[in-house]
């Protein structure tokens, strides 16, 4: 603990250091793609978001957008690193998406303090086993926390 603190006052007290991920890098450091990487990039993030709710699972991107695996590992670490997209269950989902679902979820709390599978599956639009993953996703933020009727909203300031 002491540690994390000893790193927020470097990262706050230094303007060559930042901290992204919870991972520390020179403020200037950008990471480098070849432009077929930065391509494959693009194409990747509008496949993902095509994809809508439900996601894209990395068999048929591969095959969609001719990407190897390597190339694909790479790209998620960067995708995600830029907040751009999430990993839930097996799927990827843009990160729009998941705020989409999120903002749902807080009006459905307006006028429930539980709510079961049922109503977030007709409040997300997704299917079942990835409406269960999001909400799985949205407990281990801090959003809502799994109770034996549902789920209860923890902290509505959590953003995503």
């Amino acid at each position: 603990e002491s540690f994390k603190v000893l790193v927020s006052v470097i990262v706050e007290t230094s303007q060559e250091i930042s901290l992204k991920n919870n991972q520390l890098a020179l403020a200037s450091f950008q990471p480098a793609i070849s432009k077929k990487q930065l391509l494959a990039k693009d194409k990747l993030m509008k496949y993902i978001r095509d994809s809508g709710i439900n996601g894209a699972a990395n068999g048929p991107i591969m095959e969609a957008l001719g990407i190897g695996k390597v190339d694909l590992q790479i790209l998620i670490k960067i995708l995600i690193e830029e907040n751009e997209i999430a990993v839930i269950n097996t799927h990827l989902l843009a990160c729009q998406e998941l705020r989409n679902c999120r903002e749902r979820l807080l009006k459905l709390f307006e006028e429930n303090d539980i709510i079961d599978i049922r109503l977030a599956r007709e409040a997300i639009g997704a299917g079942r086993n990835q409406t269960v993953a999001i909400l799985e996703k949205f407990d281990s933020l801090g959003l809502t926390k799994r109770v034996e009727q549902g789920r209860k909203l923890t902290n509505p300031n959590i953003a995503i």
